[in-house]
């Protein structure tokens, strides 16, 4: 108990030295998809400077590593790789898909930018709310097989 215990602690903790760092990519990702997936329709201006990361970015991020080492406590190496992999692409692949259908989503509403590039300013973009739900998705996995061994 007290091992699960001081790992998970170390692994919440592990968490979130990796989202304080690791949030500037996601960021930058999160715009070149804005543009990919569009076909540039968006065109992104301006600073991308934010002196504040989200304290539920980070602690979704840190829960998340907790639950992941939880749940793979016991686990061979090859399970635990195998867990890790999972939890990875469904991280990436949701992080794409859904990226993609909000910044088409964002172009169609306002239906008159039709063979015109939109210009949006990189602050105008939300970040860390679809980076949790990605976050989230990706702890899926875990929770359920952490779930299960109860």
């Amino acid at each position: 108990m007290i091992k699960k215990s001081i790992l998970a602690i170390v692994s919440f903790l592990t968490g979130v030295l990796v989202a304080h760092f690791v949030e500037g990519f996601f960021r930058k990702q999160i715009q070149n998809i804005f543009e990919w997936s569009t076909f540039n329709v968006i065109s992104l201006y301006g600073g991308d400077y934010y002196p504040n990361l989200n304290i539920y970015y980070l602690i979704t991020f840190g829960i998340t590593f907790a639950i992941f080492a939880i749940s793979n406590f016991k686990n061979k190496s090859s399970q635990i790789f195998k867990n890790l992999i999972i939890s990875i692409l469904i991280f990436l692949i949701s992080f794409v898909v859904l990226t993609s259908i909000d910044a088409n989503v964002k172009i169609i509403e306002p239906s008159s930018y039709e063979n015109e590039v939109v210009k949006w300013r990189r602050s105008s973009i939300v970040y860390y709310t679809p980076l949790i739900v990605f976050i989230f998705l990706a702890s899926i996995p875990s929770l359920i097989k952490l779930i299960k061994k109860r």
